[in-house]
């Protein structure tokens, strides 16, 4: 058998080949697959970020409308963490660094006691977003940033 493989190099790739497309797609069939799926983890991150030497105060203040944005546009809203400046260290390094930066973390309650995805969400702060100074725009992101 391994001289006829040798001889006939073409065919045995092909049917080699032949028998992997074969393999997967009966593994496929049988497992089943779901590429990337949609999750609804109900956790948000709005990053602020003003020019570099921005005063602290000046920062808290976009922080500050963020939070009543976030606030007055989102009912299932269910714990908020803020941020304003950015340390050293592995913070730093990750987010950023200096008074310029801010962050709004919050968490909205499960799906399950809510009207509205995660997506709806984002939509319903992409536009009251845009009139903060240092606003972000909010996309869809696997880190579920609004950034």
């Amino acid at each position: 058998m391994l001289r006829w493989a040798l001889k006939n190099k073409l065919l045995t790739v092909v049917i080699g080949a032949a028998i992997l497309v074969v393999s997967v797609l009966m593994l496929l069939w049988f497992v089943g697959v779901e590429f990337a799926p949609m999750t609804e983890p109900g956790e948000f991150q709005i990053t602020v970020e003003m020019p570099v030497g921005t005063r602290l105060e000046v920062t808290e203040r976009s922080v500050e409308r963020v939070e009543k944005i976030v606030m007055d546009r989102v009912p299932e809203l269910e714990t908020m963490f803020s941020r304003v400046g950015q340390g050293t260290g592995f913070g730093a390094m990750v987010g950023g660094k200096g008074s310029h930066m801010g962050r709004v973390r919050f968490q909205v309650v499960p799906l399950s006691k809510r009207d509205r995805s995660d997506e709806e969400i984002r939509r319903a702060l992409r536009e009251p977003l845009t009139q903060v100074p240092g606003a972000p725009k909010p996309t869809s992101s696997p880190m579920f940033s609004l950034r």
